[in-house]
Formats: structure tokens, C-alpha cells, sequence
């Protein structure tokens, strides 16, 4: 199963008997492993989208206790966040 050239698995089918499967068969077969995995893209994505809404709810906390106690403006805040993120490396002379 692929979706946006990424392989998310596989769909296998067995029989008791060589040739059980006709062509018809196994169109059908690849349609549903397609559809399967844009289903499973879908899935993944909602996934992500809401540990990243969890995860900004927790620093939204962070930054509220911050300010609280160390007596911040939002700016100010802002400010000592960005002091705190590094820049690009340094380039090499």
C-alpha cells in the first residue's frame, strides 16, 4: 500500500489453489490497498494534528506560569524566547 510514495504496508491474499485469483480480482484488490492507505494517511495526520494541539496547549501553560512568576509581559516573554532559540551554525572559515 502506497500513498505519496511512501510504502505504509502491505495487503496479502492467499488460496488453497494456484491462479485462484483472476485479473478481475486482483484489480479489485489493489484499489482497495490504495484506498486503504490514503485511509490510513488520513488517520495519521489526524493523529499528529492533535499531539500538536496538545502540545501547544501545554506550552500556552508554560509560558502562562512563566510570566506569573517571574512577573512577565507577553513581550517580554516573546523576547527571552527568542534569546533562547539558536541561530544557524556558524559558518566554518
Amino acid at each position: 500500500m502506497f500513498a505519496r510514495q511512501e510504502s505504509l504496508g502491505a495487503l496479502n491474499l492467499y488460496a488453497t489453489a494456484p491462479d485462484a485469483f483472476a485479473p478481475e480480482s486482483e484489480i479489485l484488490a489493489d484499489l482497495l490497498s490504495q484506498h486503504a492507505a490514503v485511509a490510513l494517511v488520513g488517520v495519521t495526520r489526524e493523529q499528529r494534528l492533535h499531539e500538536a494541539l496538545r502540545s501547544r496547549d501545554v506550552i500556552g501553560q508554560a509560558k502562562g506560569i512563566l510570566m506569573h512568576r517571574d512577573r512577565l509581559t507577553a513581550q517580554r516573554l516573546s523576547s527571552a524566547e527568542r534569546s533562547c532559540v539558536p541561530g544557524p551554525p556558524a559558518a566554518m572559515a
